[in-house]
């Protein structure tokens, strides 16, 4: 039997958190870079005492983010830079999924 089953392919099976935790650190110093910038802006009172963001990922089977929503900040200075950072985020091929992760910052 030479046909294939979808979820014996490595491209269609789910991500796990592992995947998701992996990318998260990779690109921390990107995320971090946010929360400095933000602490230096016109936002910087309300930022100050910012220790996570849970932030909520919607991915399409190409591994692509397409929406990302945060729990607080999202209108301000920090949540659309992460936003922005989070949208650019790429995982290999799945069969799509929302994830939830939690972004830590440290004041310093």
């Amino acid at each position: 039997d030479t046909s294939e089953t979808p979820s014996s392919d490595a491209d269609h099976r789910a991500l796990d958190g592992d995947e998701i935790q992996d990318e998260a650190s990779k690109e921390s110093e990107m995320t971090n870079r946010c929360y400095m910038r933000a602490q230096r802006g016109v936002d910087a009172i309300t930022i100050g005492d910012v220790k996570r963001i849970d932030a909520t990922l919607l991915l399409d089977k190409t591994g692509t983010v397409t929406d990302v929503r945060l729990s607080s900040h999202s209108e301000d200075t920090l949540g659309k830079c992460l936003i922005a950072r989070l949208r650019g985020w790429k995982f290999r091929q799945n069969p799509g999924d929302v994830f939830r992760i939690t972004l830590a910052f440290a004041n310093g």
